[in-house]
């Protein structure tokens, strides 16, 4: 049963509650980073034709369904399978983590849902398939509701019994995970809710292993699916990020380390990063290496070269618990965590050690977490961190149409993209009048920004992105532009030999890769295929949202295409059943038009 936690822990000091630790020793290793990473010093690769990565970008619900309808065109075409690695964050999360670990009991076909070529067939009825098992469904049930999950973290603020930091980590294993099987919540004798105790491993022989070692881990464990007959699931990466005060320039604010979760060890690539302030005399470096994950967020307690014994915590409900998928999927996704307002010391929180430091056997600190795509939201920085990946198919679906501004009458510059893909090539997101870093309007290269201009700005976060050449950017704006053919085809990037440049924070090693990026945004063509009566649907929810926008201008900012059809909605977390399928349909039917292009990746 709960124990409340006392005042001076939690609901009166938020920011972290002095951790219980069992009794319970779990050994495991830490990989140092190597001069060289690849996915093979993790798994035993199977036949990856091309060494191809994919990567989903965030974007919360809309980004969840549009990686369904991206993953459904990709198995239609025979790939999905066949990749090399998946990077995922926040809703790309939410699509890639329960179709990793989906159980045996549901099967590849009704998770997916039907894949439709041609738009011109969909109908009212196939809009409303929502059945259990099905990734789509999630959205749809009221749980998922952005009110009602604020309503349930309001209750849990509250709760003497519950932990704040572990909050946002409930929502998603009540509302993300268990309609797939993959968690399952309670409530105790006190009303408390309690999130199973659960950990992930790679395979089912691996936990078998990993279990007899360590027989105090929980009983459930979750496996990739990897049963006879079922799509072959690629090597997952889930990306989140930690707040560090870095070792160059401080002064200019905290900055976001890139964390890797895998179902073999997580941590950070990079060293020399910066710290996690424990007190004044003893800081904790971050980076250098990863750790089993079962043993991540636990108390180091003895470390001998890759091998390291640590105690494991207890939850709220004084269970042993272990490091687990609710974990991983919360962490990537934490950006909801900060957006529920009034409700300070929620972010995802983990005790914390370095694998650079192990030698000196320090216990661990509390390290605040953050979503993944407060760093790099497109996780292709990530996914090159693994030196084995020769080619990158990215999916941007983060929300941001590509437009001209109209406010800037420079058409070599005024194209925005997502805010995001500029930091790749060592630009600031697009600054528009009036925008809070009080620059000119338009793109920044990083290098010409002082630290005054970056201290306190939200732009300081990305400086450390750069993987491409700053030269290649505006060639690459207009190839976006010019692709959507006045927005009647999907807007696409394809370089078939882009130089990596070398990326100490994200630990990237430079080469030559070939580069596919499909950009989320308007399709006439698809809307011109649609039934009458479909179309008739779909004007319908357009109009709703761009009311629910103007309501709201200073939440959803005006943009030229505010007002059309996939860029109507933003924050919504929840979705009608017909929605959610034009969704699907919609990501599905753009990356169809790429078939072409993505099959030779696969060759």
């Amino acid at each position: 049963m709960s124990e409340q936690i006392p005042n001076d822990q939690t609901k009166a000091d938020p920011t972290w509650r002095k951790r219980k630790w069992s009794d319970v020793q779990v050994s495991g290793k830490w990989l140092a980073t190597q001069t060289s990473n690849k996915t093979t010093d993790f798994i035993t690769q199977g036949n990856t034709p091309g060494n191809v990565g994919i990567c989903f970008s965030g974007g919360g619900s809309i980004a969840m369904i549009a990686a369904l309808g991206q993953m459904r065109a990709l198995n239609d075409m025979g790939v999905l399978g066949q990749a090399r690695a998946v990077s995922t964050v926040s809703g790309g999360s939410w699509a890639v983590v329960p179709f990793t670990y989906l159980p045996d009991h549901i099967d590849d076909a009704t998770f997916l849902g039907p894949f439709v070529e041609d738009p011109s067939t969909l109908t009212l009825s196939t809009l409303d398939y929502a059945p259990s098992g099905y990734l789509g469904t999630t959205v749809t049930l009221d749980g998922i509701k952005w009110d009602n999950m604020a309503y349930s973290a309001g209750k849990l603020y509250v709760n003497p019994y519950f932990p704040n930091n572990r909050i946002w980590n409930y929502q998603i294993a009540k509302n993300i995970l268990e309609p797939s099987g993959l968690s399952s919540t309670h409530f105790d004798g006190l009303m408390t809710p309690v999130i199973e105790t659960a950990w992930f491993a790679y395979s089912q022989a691996d936990a078998a292993y990993i279990k007899a070692q360590n027989p105090g881990l929980p009983d459930t464990v979750h496996t990739y699916q990897q049963s006879e007959g079922r799509i072959k699931r690629p090597f997952h990466l889930c990306n989140t990020a930690a707040f560090i005060t870095p070792n160059t320039n401080p002064q200019t604010g905290d900055m976001l380390a890139p964390v890797q979760c895998t179902a073999i060890a997580t941590g950070i690539f990079a060293d020399d990063l910066g710290t996690v302030e424990t007190t004044a005399t003893d800081l904790q470096q971050v980076g250098g290496g990863l750790v089993s994950s079962y043993c991540f967020d636990t108390k180091l307690t003895s470390s001998a070269k890759s091998n390291i014994n640590a105690k494991l915590p207890l939850n709220n409900d004084n269970q042993v618990s272990a490091f687990s998928l609710a974990d991983i999927t919360a962490n990537s996704s934490a950006f909801f965590a900060t957006a529920i307002q009034g409700m300070d010391g929620i972010d995802p929180k983990y005790n914390y050690w370095s694998a650079a430091d192990v030698a000196e056997e320090k216990p661990g600190v509390a390290a605040r977490f953050a979503d993944g795509g407060g760093i790099e939201d497109n996780v292709i920085a990530n996914l090159l961190a693994f030196d084995d990946i020769d080619q990158v198919l990215s999916f941007s679906n983060a929300l941001q149409s590509v437009y001209r501004d109209p406010d800037n009458s420079d058409n070599s510059w005024n194209i925005v993209v997502d805010i995001w893909l500029p930091t790749l090539f060592g630009y600031t997101p697009y600054q528009h009048t009036g925008n809070k870093a009080g620059l000119p309007t338009g793109y920044h290269q990083y290098a010409n920004l002082t630290e005054a201009q970056l201290q306190g700005q939200g732009i300081r976060y990305f400086r450390h992105n750069q993987i491409f050449d700053s030269a290649l950017f505006q060639p690459f704006l207009q190839q976006l532009w010019d692709s959507m053919d006045n927005y009647t085809r999907p807007a696409v990037y394809f370089n078939d030999a882009i130089e990596v440049m070398e990326n100490t924070w994200f630990n990237i090693k430079p080469r030559t890769i070939k580069w596919l990026l499909i950009h989320y945004g308007p399709n006439k063509t698809f809307e011109a295929t649609l039934k009458p009566d479909v179309r008739a649907k779909l004007d319908s929810y357009t109009a709703h949202f761009s009311g629910v926008r103007k309501k709201h201008p200073k939440l959803y900012p005006p943009t030229p295409l505010a007002d059309q059809f996939p860029n109507m909605v933003l924050f919504a977390t929840h979705m009608e059943a017909p929605l959610m399928n034009l969704f699907a349909h919609f990501t599905s039917y753009a990356t169809i038009k790429e078939r072409d292009r993505i099959q030779t990746m696969f060759k």
